[in-house]
C-alpha cells in the first residue's frame, strides 16, 4: 500500500507559482482546480492514476465571513438570537471543514 502526504496552500493567490520533485502533486493540482471549476463525476470515481479521491477545504471563520453571510438586520425564521449576525458569531474563530469523497458526500464539521 502506498502512502501519500497531505498536501496543500495556505493561501492561494491570483498568480502562484508550484515548485516540487516528480510525482509530488503538482499535476493532481492543476486537475483539482480545474474539478473545482468543472466538477465531473469521473474524476471522483477514478482520481488519478486509479487513487482514491478526497478533496478537502478547511479554514477558521473569521469575522467577515460571518459578515457576508448573516445578515445584521435580519432576524427570526427559526434562527435564535436578535438578529442572524448575533447566532453567526457564535462560530467565530472555529474551524471548519468541508470535504468530498469518492462517493461525492459532502461532509462540514466545526
Amino acid at each position: 500500500m502506498l502512502d501519500y502526504e497531505e498536501q496543500g496552500f495556505e493561501k492561494i493567490y491570483p498568480i502562484n507559482i508550484i515548485i516540487g520533485k516528480n510525482n509530488s502533486g503538482k499535476s493532481s493540482l492543476i486537475d483539482l482546480v480545474d474539478f473545482l471549476l468543472n466538477p465531473n463525476e469521473e474524476f471522483m470515481l477514478t482520481g488519478r492514476k486509479d487513487l482514491k479521491t478526497e478533496v478537502i477545504l478547511s479554514d477558521v471563520i473569521k469575522e467577515e465571513y460571518i459578515a457576508s453571510v448573516f445578515s445584521r438586520t435580519t432576524s427570526g425564521g427559526g434562527v435564535p438570537g436578535a438578529n442572524f449576525y448575533e447566532y453567526g458569531v457564535r462560530f467565530l474563530n472555529s474551524g471548519i471543514k468541508y470535504s468530498l469523497d469518492s462517493k461525492s458526500k459532502k461532509i462540514i464539521t466545526y
